[in-house]
């Protein structure tokens, strides 16, 4: 069955909102310099735009998800992109880098809600037909792929043309024509979806339980950034705590945030979710090292460093629209496996560079290590759907996109901590150390891939129930 004209202008329009998530955190890279420059800040300070972006993304992904599913996804939609947009104008005016972060975490909140609320939307308009589905959220997922690599691009435009307030510029617009596209388009939430009463709200959404979730999340993310700092373990107590109460409380709750009746209905969904964090750690250990070595190790300049790494998202895109076919036809373990040979063998080869090593050489490992995660990314996500009632659709797209965030703040943290020297032979070591932890995650990821069966969608009764006004 071909997706009818309606739903490709549902899906172009959620794929509109979605795109501005990863174009916004990729985009803050290319602006920090002139953010440093402009408020007399440390390199520290100003990499806390980037930070506070995927730590909120990390915790709000989740709660949004859920939020969406309780009061209607186009609403908490639109919502999200006049929030974006209301933050990217206040940050025009502010006096201090603070401010400026304070703002970066409005604009990450309002920008995550867009991706878990329009799969709501795209798999509820296609819900007659499921391999259209499917294929409209594999499409979504891999569009926003692209737009993170393109981010660099138009963020350095940007800055050029704007200075450091070129990328919230860039928001204002894109945030307030997907807004209205969105008013326009989308299917109105219905009528079980009408805003409760603040005492419906909080007792139907579990406040408490969106809490502590993301309490643990955010104490998590914290410590993972902070690994090298003993102190740090404190965060991961505080993590543990946090989630040990979730669960009491998510047992306990009538209507509890995370419905683990239906969202954990097949008990292999959290190794999905896990296999995702491994994939992510193994791409972006490789992303964020390697433009790192080339330009300490071969004395590249940073742009030069990027080319060598550009290859990464051609080939990437280029297998998933060879390949993705096989993903909905029954296929996906094979795709799985696959992949995770293919990004394992990338990962060991690059844990033998050295100074001499061609730069051919390394961007064909690169290739290998890298590419395999879109295609990975898109099966994971079909796997997912494929475990999880439709109820719990847009919790456990936050939950997926967070073990994504999770992953990538915890290759980002190994990088940092083996890569600081502009010594070669101590930088030979570094990049070693951080392509075997690499390997050990790729290695990981396949005995999964092996392991894991392909699941179907149960029918468990969820608890999620209509809000009362």
């Amino acid at each position: 069955m071909t997706t009818q004209p309606r739903s490709r202008t549902i899906i172009a329009t959620v794929v509109l909102g979605t795109v501005l998530n990863p174009l916004d955190g990729s985009m803050m890279a290319v602006a920090l310099p002139s953010i440093r420059d402009s408020f007399a800040a440390t390199a520290a300070s100003a990499t806390w735009l980037i930070t506070v972006y995927y730590l909120a993304g990390a915790v709000a992904q989740p709660i949004m998800g859920r939020i969406a599913d309780l009061l209607g996804a186009r609403r908490v939609f639109v919502g999200g992109l006049l929030l974006v947009a209301l933050a990217c104008s206040l940050a025009q005016f502010v006096p201090t880098i603070e401010w400026l972060i304070a703002l970066r975490l409005v604009q990450a909140v309002g920008s995550s809600v867009a991706f878990p609320a329009g799969l709501i939307i795209v798999r509820r308009s296609l819900l007659a037909d499921p391999d259209a589905s499917a294929r409209a959220v594999g499409s979504i997922t891999w569009i926003n792929s692209l737009a993170a690599v393109a981010g660099p691009l138009v963020g350095g435009a940007m800055v050029q043309l704007l200075g450091w307030r070129g990328p919230f510029v860039f928001g204002i617009p894109f945030a307030l024509l997907g807004a209205i596209i969105a008013m326009v388009t989308l299917p109105r939430d219905s009528e079980v979806e009408k805003v409760p009463s603040t005492t419906g709200l909080w007792t139907r959404t579990d406040a408490l339980g969106a809490v502590l979730l993301g309490t643990a999340i955010a104490a998590l993310q914290v410590g993972i950034v902070g690994l090298a700092n003993p102190a740090m373990l404190l965060w991961f107590g505080a993590f543990a705590i946090a989630l040990v109460l979730l669960v009491v409380r998510e047992k306990r709750a009538a209507y509890p945030f995370i419905d683990s009746r239906v969202l954990f209905a097949d008990p292999k969904t959290p190794v999905v979710l896990v296999q995702y964090l491994l994939a992510n750690f193994t791409f972006f250990a490789v992303i964020v090292s390697l433009p790192t070595w080339l330009q300490l190790a071969h004395n590249l300049q940073p742009v030069q460093s990027g080319l060598v790494t550009f290859p990464i998202a051609v080939i990437g895109v280029t297998i998933t629209l060879l390949l993705s076919r096989f993903v909905y036809g029954g296929h996906g373990q094979h795709i799985l496996v696959g992949m995770a040979c293919l990004s394992l063998g990338g990962a060991v080869a690059l844990s033998f560079l050295t100074p001499a090593t061609p730069l051919l050489a390394a961007a064909l490992f690169a290739v290998a290590a890298a590419s395999p995660n879109n295609l990975t990314t898109l099966t994971l996500q079909s796997s997912l759907y494929q475990r999880v009632n439709s109820a719990a659709t847009g919790a456990a797209t936050g939950l997926f996109q967070t073990f994504r965030y999770v992953g990538a703040t915890l290759a980002s943290t190994v990088v940092g901590l083996n890569l600081h020297s502009t010594d070669p032979a101590e930088l030979t070591v570094g990049m070693r150390n951080v392509m075997l932890c690499a390997v050990a995650a790729g290695g990981l990821a396949l005995v999964i891939a092996l392991l894991l069966r392909p699941g179907t969608a149960p029918e468990t009764q969820s608890v999620i129930a209509p809000v009362e006004s």
